[in-house]
């Protein structure tokens, strides 16, 4: 199961005595949904590269076998 960024930001944990603090944990999830947030989108942004130098290598692959032919 994949966790989003959302679901972070919406966990609930039950209250207790002498439990943690509600707004502390709350900043915590924010935090920490923010950056999962950022390293999606930075592993989104770095698939789509390696998609396009996988397309230039071979081409550049394709050239390379044709020169040699030559």
């Amino acid at each position: 199961m994949k966790l989003t960024p959302l679901e972070i930001r919406k966990q609930d944990f039950a209250k207790a005595m002498r439990g943690y603090q509600v707004e502390e944990v709350r900043a915590f999830l924010e935090t920490v949904a923010d950056q999962w947030d950022a390293l999606l989108k930075e592993t989104k942004s770095l698939s789509e590269k390696v998609v396009q130098l996988e397309t230039r290598l071979a081409a550049f692959q394709m050239m390379e076998k044709t020169l040699k032919e030559t």
